[in-house]
């Protein structure tokens, strides 16, 4: 099982979504720690990373396997989250 863990601003996205929206989200990663390659690998220069979608919001993350670790970098409506990828 993988450890998930929060960048600063992520951790801030996850709080502000509603709470509907916060059980959707907690779902996925719970399913994200089982199996970490479930969501799709992103292309370009977002190479390395991957989407989980959630209704109609994203989470941003990669993974590290040498210490089983996921990082959520991005959380937020599809609409946005690419936009706001920056780092």
């Amino acid at each position: 099982m993988f450890k998930v863990s929060f960048t600063k601003l992520a951790h801030k996205q996850f709080s502000k979504l509603p709470q509907n929206l916060k059980l959707l989200a907690t779902k996925s990663i719970d399913k994200l720690a089982t199996h970490p390659q479930i969501g799709q690998p992103l292309k370009g220069k977002l190479k390395g990373f991957y989407k989980l979608r959630f209704s109609r919001y994203r989470i941003i993350y990669q993974i590290k396997h040498k210490i089983l670790t996921i990082i959520i970098f991005e959380v937020g409506h599809r609409k946005d989250v690419y936009k706001k990828f920056n780092f």
